[in-house]
């Protein structure tokens, strides 16, 4: 994924794009790191958590997103596609890319949320192909 820089008007112009009207919260993380929750008011939409690194002119670096579907939305445990297990969970955009897994394996990894010790993931496919819902949290 290629980095943007991102101006405080540009990055008020995504979140208006994403949903209207946009409930938005900003949390500061160690090393300059925020994090920008965009939940869409009264619905049952998808949010979205923009993590971005803070310059020092200002402007901010467009880390990764993820996006969160609605636990009344999604209840299975289980998913034909990867993409839908880890949207499940909030974890497509931080995928390795080209990873895919074989009958009966099980993934893990940890990826940078800004937090000390990263964020741990762990999918499982099963010997049928569906895809496990992701076991993940905070380390």
């Amino acid at each position: 994924m290629s980095k943007k820089q991102l101006t405080p008007s540009e990055f008020m112009k995504l979140a208006a794009s994403i949903a209207s009207p946009v409930q938005c919260s900003v949390q500061m993380l160690s090393q300059g790191r925020m994090t920008i929750t965009m939940r869409p008011k009264d619905t049952c939409e998808s949010v979205l958590t923009v993590t971005m690194q803070m310059q020092s002119d200002g402007s901010a670096t467009h880390l990764y997103e993820t996006t969160e579907t609605p636990a009344k939305v999604s209840r299975h445990n289980y998913f034909p596609v990867l993409n839908e297990a880890l949207a499940a969970e909030g974890l497509v955009g931080v995928w390795p890319l080209g990873k895919s897994l074989a009958y009966g394996e099980t993934f893990s990894f940890t990826f940078d949320d800004g937090s000390k010790n990263g964020h741990f993931v762990s999918v499982y496919r099963d010997e049928k192909g569906r895809y496990e819902r992701p076991v993940h949290y905070a380390r």
